[in-house]
């Protein structure tokens, strides 16, 4: 099972964000797609930074400035990962850099998020289709 499925689903959507952009503005922008994380980019439109709704709280808790921007709050670290991916790649990728969501890129660009809720999600599709196969099977021998 690969990220591709899963983009597959979900869709190949990337919610991104100014680094420049203020604070109110990413708090706007997480509240309007339901949405947990932003890809922060530069002015190039380059991945380099994603900001959680988790960092907002943080900043938020060390001191309310509005004048704050994505690039004073986000993770700087971006963790990855592909299209050709599996989701067991994805899980020690999330568990070693204690990350709850991995922009995907292909050829070059980002293509999409995946998240722990996602992976959550493809395991639980998978355990139902291995349970309705046994289930036929039991039928056929009955």
């Amino acid at each position: 099972m690969t990220v591709a499925r899963i983009l597959e689903k979900k869709g190949y959507r990337v919610f991104s964000i100014a680094e420049t952009a203020p604070l109110g503005e990413i708090i706007g922008a997480l509240a309007a797609h339901k949405i947990g994380v932003l890809i922060v980019t530069d002015a190039s439109g380059n991945g380099v930074g994603i900001v959680s709704e988790r960092d907002v709280i943080r900043a938020l808790d060390e001191s309310f400035e509005a004048t704050r921007t994505a690039a004073d709050i986000m993770t700087r670290t971006l963790v990855r990962c592909s299209v050709d991916d599996t989701e067991g790649n994805l899980m020690e990728q999330m568990g070693k850099a204690r990350v709850r969501h991995l922009p995907v890129q292909h050829n070059g660009k980002l293509v999409g998020v995946v998240s722990a809720r996602d992976i959550l999600n493809l395991r639980i599709e998978k355990l139902n289709e291995l349970m309705q196969e046994i289930l036929a099977e039991a039928a056929a021998r009955s």
